[in-house]
């Protein structure tokens, strides 16, 4: 079907249709963006507020320039699981198995039980990380063995202490 419009006035007025449609996406961006920055505002504040109220408490016990107190740069978590609670599954999962465990094993089951996050090769190197940096450290101080590999496997096989007597080879 033709339109008596013309090529010219057709264009224009789909491109007005279009723009009124991004206008609309644009200024509900904008009120979210304005939502958002009250948010922080209000965050800035009540920290500000707070942090006038730790200032107090440190000059009444002290004489402590609080100028002279370094700020932390805050690093935000990356689980929502309580301080420790990858630590204390492992230490379970440890005590609880009669025999060394690969750390491939461990990883799986603690995707599954945590849900790290394990698509891309970054990702699977991260959630590695987070549960050898323990179990190194366990090692290190003496509650967990870190056992030989098997024959053509490269993964770690990890044992508590007290269970690593009893099976040795």
């Amino acid at each position: 079907m033709a339109s008596n419009l013309g090529i010219k006035l057709n264009r224009l007025i789909k491109e007005h249709a279009y723009v009124g449609g991004s206008l609309l996406r644009l200024q509900k961006k904008a009120e979210d963006l304005r939502v958002e920055y009250e948010a922080a505002v209000t965050a800035v504040n009540e920290a500000n507020d707070y942090r006038e109220v730790l200032g107090k408490k440190i000059e009444e016990l002290s004489a402590i320039n609080l100028d002279d107190i370094r700020k932390i740069k805050e690093t935000p978590r990356k689980t929502d699981q309580p301080l420790g609670s990858l630590t204390r599954e492992l230490i379970r999962v440890l005590k609880s198995i009669d025999g060394p465990i690969t750390t491939g094993e461990l990883v799986q089951y603690i995707v599954k039980l945590y849900g790290y996050p394990y698509n891309t090769l970054a990702e699977r190197r991260a959630t590695r990380n987070a549960i050898t940096g323990p179990l190194n450290l366990f090692s290190k101080r003496g509650a967990v063995i870190r056992m030989p590999c098997l024959e053509g496997s490269q993964q770690g096989r990890w044992q508590w202490v007290h269970h690593a007597t009893d099976n040795q080879p």
